[in-house]
Order: C-alpha cells, then structure tokens, then sequence
C-alpha cells in the first residue's frame, strides 16, 4: 500500500483543527493509501524565541498593549492563571487521546533543519509516495515568520501539493510577497478553501488553485454521526451551544441569552475558562453537542461547517480577536451554501424565532459536487507522483 505524508497544523486545543485532519486521512485511506501525519516543531516556537523576536512578533500584530496588560493581569491574579492553566492542560490530555485514537501520527517530528539535511531529505522522498499540506491555516504568518516549510521544498516538486490549504486573510503583506511568490511557484497542484486564496494564488503565481471545500465534508454525515459523543454533564433540556474562538464580548453574551430566555433553552458554553465543566469537551463530544443542538452561535469556521452537515440553525458573528480579518474563510463557505443571511454582524435587535430553522439549501448536491471535484483533484496529484 502506497504512503502519503501529510502536512498540518499539529496541536491539542483546537476542535477544527483535529477534525480536518481526521477527515484527509479518511478519505485517502478510502481511496486506498495509508497515511502518515507528519509531525512538524517549528525551531522559533514561542518558548524559544529571544524578548527581541517576542516583541517584534507582538509589534507586527499590534497587540503589544493587549500583551503587557495580559502578563499584568497574570501577575496580579496569579491564582486565575494557575487555575486556567490547569483546565488548560486537562483539555490538552483530553485531545491527545483523540489524536491516539483517531489520527495517525509519525513518532518523530521534523523540523526546519530537514530543508539542509540529505539523508533525510531522501529518507522522506523514498518513503512516501506523494505529500499534501492542508488543511487549515497552513499558509497564513504568525507575525513574523513566512511558513516556509508549508511549501514542502524538501521535497521533490511533483510530490509538494496542497490539500484545501487556507491563507486565513485576503492579502498578503508586502513584506512577505516574494517568499510567497517563489513557494507558490514551485508546489505541484495547489488546492484551497477559500475565494481569496485563489485570488492570492493567480495574484502571485502562474499556478492555478482549484478552490474546494473544507475535507470535513468529505466525510459523511451518518460517519461524522457514529464518531459523535455526547457529554456526561449535559442539560436535561434542550439547549443552545456557543463556540467562539475570539472574545465572547458583553453585546454577545447578552444576544445569547435574550435568545435562550425567548425559547426557554439551557446554554452550553464552549472554549470559555469561566466555563470550565464544558472547557475541556473532546473534539468527538463536538460533534455530539453541534448535532444536538437547538441553536448554534459561533465565530469559528468549523463550527459553521459543521452545523451545515448536522443541519443545525445558527449564526455566525464577527471574530474578536485580531487586527487583519479572517472573515474570509466563513463568506467563502456561507456563499457556497447560499447561507449568507446566517451572518450577524452583531447590532441590533433579533427575533430568536426567525433564526430557529435553517434555510433549506441543496446541501447535500453541493457536498456531492465537491467530493467529485476533490477526487478529480487527487488522481491529477497522484498520476504527476508517479513520473
């Protein structure tokens, strides 16, 4: 059985994440291959960067002030940043059994020391058959640095493909488009998940992207269903569920709960310290809960994605947590699905009522369509693999 290498994002704390990941195994293990994560460690991690890089990084971000008073904060309430450190390395466990069961991990990881490094630059090239990076945020800066080693250049070109890679952003700094421009040019067949990372591509590149949906809908829903679990300490009653990968600021928490009043719904809080019963919920309880929910609010794309595939009501609102917008991801995919109207920006008054059934869109077609488009996509990666 041929092997391919797999390229992500590698960590323990977010839902999306291990969920696509999951989903690219699955459907290449279906069309006959066995895959292998491949772990990656970048050198300039956080815990090893000098003050200087930490203070450039959190320049480049503009939250340099958020930061200060964020470590201040800490210091002042040191029993608060113990206590959500604990929770926090709870929920860490938690994922990393996920990860065992569901995900198949090299035991090694690299590094950017392979890019000078022959012999295991061969090792890899022999090993595996052909290589994606992807999904996720693969492509986007972290401040300071250019994903370098998401552009594969250690390894053969006809084997550096991606699999619904995402930017997360609209446009590329200056600062950054040369590198971009040279490991755009040289990847083999480019495939992204949303509009502007097609746009970046033509924009950058002679390359053309092919613009595909997030693979956790490859999956099927009874599939995504039979992984699901729901949690021990759940509501009797029915209720709403929110996930917000940003800040869940006053004006939200206040729509939540006119909202759960108006229909007499228990409220599920996701990602929140101040939550911490439901903080540490593994990415298969996610599942559970999204299935089973009333009503979903949320700022995250995957919670969007799969509230699509459950056919769970929802509405998605703006992100508030970064300077540059990564709204990008979401119109693409709410486009897609002609769910436009479940965006809020955040103002006003709202009806609980009028959101409480989603729109009857040709779900399952569009699902359909996509799963032909990305396995036409893979034979073209897979037949150039062979020469």
């Amino acid at each position: 059985m041929k092997k391919i290498g797999l390229f992500t994002l590698n960590g323990n704390e977010n839902y999306g994440n291990r969920l696509q990941n999951f989903a690219v195994q699955n459907h290449l293990e279906k069309m006959g291959y066995q895959v292998d994560t491949i772990l990656f460690r970048p050198e300039y991690s956080i815990q090893q960067m000098t003050i200087w890089q930490k203070l450039c990084k959190h320049i480049m971000n503009l939250d340099i002030h958020k930061t200060i008073m964020e470590k201040c904060s800490n210091l002042i309430n040191k029993n608060r940043y113990l206590r959500e450190n604990a929770i926090r390395e709870k929920r860490v466990m938690r994922f990393e059994e996920f990860s065992r069961k569901y995900i198949h991990e090299t035991s090694y990881a690299l590094n950017q020391s392979v890019f000078f490094n022959q012999e295991q630059i061969k090792v890899l090239n022999d090993e595996y058959f052909t290589f994606f990076v992807g999904s996720d945020q693969v492509w986007n800066l972290d401040g300071i640095h250019f994903p370098s080693f998401f552009f594969l250049p250690f390894v053969q070109k006809n084997k550096r493909n991606s699999f619904s890679a995402s930017f997360g952003v609209q446009d590329i700094d200056n600062k950054f488009v040369k590198d971009y421009k040279l490991g755009l040019s040289e990847m083999n067949h480019i495939s992204v998940r949303e509009k502007s990372g097609v746009e970046i591509v033509q924009k950058l590149s002679s390359k053309k992207a092919t613009l595909l949906l997030d693979p956790v809908f490859l999956v099927d829903k009874l599939e995504w269903q039979k992984m699901s679990n729901l949690p021990n300490n759940m509501p009797k009653n029915k209720y709403i569920l929110t996930y917000f990968l940003g800040k869940m600021t006053i004006q939200y928490k206040r729509m939540v709960n006119k909202f759960a009043a108006e229909q007499n719904l228990s409220v599920v809080y996701l990602n929140e310290f101040s939550h911490p019963e439901s903080y540490d919920f593994t990415p298969d309880e996610f599942l559970g809960l999204i299935s089973q929910a009333t009503f979903f609010f949320t700022d995250s794309f995957h919670g969007v994605a799969f509230s699509i595939i459950f056919n769970t009501p929802f509405m998605v609102l703006d992100r508030i947590d970064k300077v540059r917008s990564m709204s990008t991801r979401i119109e693409t995919i709410l486009t897609q699905f002609g769910l436009m109207d479940r965006y809020h920006d955040g103002g006003g008054k709202i009806q609980s009522g009028e959101w409480l059934n989603l729109c009857d869109t040709n779900r399952e077609e569009i699902i359909a369509s996509n799963r032909s488009k990305t396995n036409a996509f893979l034979k073209m990666c897979f037949m150039d693999a062979k020469h």
